[in-house]
């Protein structure tokens, strides 16, 4: 939790009682990730291969032959919220850290947005307020066992966004070396990302978007079972030709014009 908490201090220049205070807030949001039983993080990192497995069925592949499909690899960048890999090594500079964090507000910001009927009567208005009050309250599952989750909360989803970005990013290393388990977690763990952060955060929104509002959170919950992703190379061609265009002149990797995007398929191959 000191990952959470060093950079509050920061903010507050060495303010204890401010940078408390609103480390219980972010403790309010984060809280079940630090479940004793760990139900939600695992849920989390099992969402997260699920999601590899939709958009990138041959890196997902890769992941299961070298016993790397569990994702622990991600555990730390959830925990901690991505702060040693935006960190600049060895020094106290939090500013690429808190930019992403900032992002982080901005998705949960959603949570507190409910579209109001413009026809809504002031007694719906003050119902709907007491329902809301009354769901914050607490109640027996709180302080019980944790339930499995049955879905992920938008900060969440986005979280799984910008760690798909970054994947992305490194799985052509990662497939080029036939990197085995270990060398997958120890990539992953020793990153520094702060060369590519308005890439990756473009990137992220862009999936996150994707899984939001063009029914890729959909495919999430449905069971395998049920309806099979299928990577044609005709997606392939579609993504190749028309989807993939580069913003950042510099960099080896490539960002999704979202428009054309949501007419294909969202995958790799």
């Amino acid at each position: 939790m000191s990952d959470l908490a060093t950079p509050l201090l920061y903010i507050w220049d060495g303010d204890t009682m401010k940078a408390f205070w609103t480390f219980v807030q972010i403790m309010k949001l984060l809280k079940k990730n630090f479940e004793m039983s760990q139900n939600t993080i695992s849920f989390q990192l099992q969402m997260l291969y699920k999601l590899i497995q939709i958009t990138d069925s041959k890196f997902a592949e890769y992941l299961k032959e070298n016993d790397s499909h569990n994702c622990y690899f991600a555990f730390r960048w959830i925990i901690c919220l991505f702060k040693r890999e935006f960190m600049k090594g060895k020094t106290d500079d939090y500013d690429d850290c808190l930019t992403v964090w900032e992002s982080v507000w901005c998705i949960n910001s959603f949570d507190n947005i409910e579209p109001e009927s413009e026809t809504a009567t002031t007694n719906e208005r003050v119902r709907k307020n007491i329902e809301k009050s009354n769901c914050s309250s607490p109640n027996h599952e709180e302080y019980g066992r944790p339930s499995t989750p049955k879905k992920l909360s938008n900060v969440e989803l986005y979280l799984l966004s910008l760690s798909l970005a970054i994947i992305r990013k490194e799985r052509d290393l990662i497939l080029s070396k036939k990197f085995d388990a270990c060398e997958i977690l120890k990539h992953f763990n020793t990153l520094h990302l702060k060369e590519n952060l308005n890439e990756l955060l473009l990137n992220a929104s862009q999936i996150w978007h994707w899984l939001k509002f063009d029914g890729g959170e959909e495919k999430l919950y449905t069971d395998e079972s049920e309806k099979k992703s299928i990577t044609t190379e005709e997606d392939f061609e579609i993504l190749n030709n028309d989807c993939i265009k580069s913003d950042i002149s510099t960099s080896r990797d490539v960002s999704f014009e979202w428009s054309d995007v949501c007419s294909s398929n969202f995958v790799f191959n």
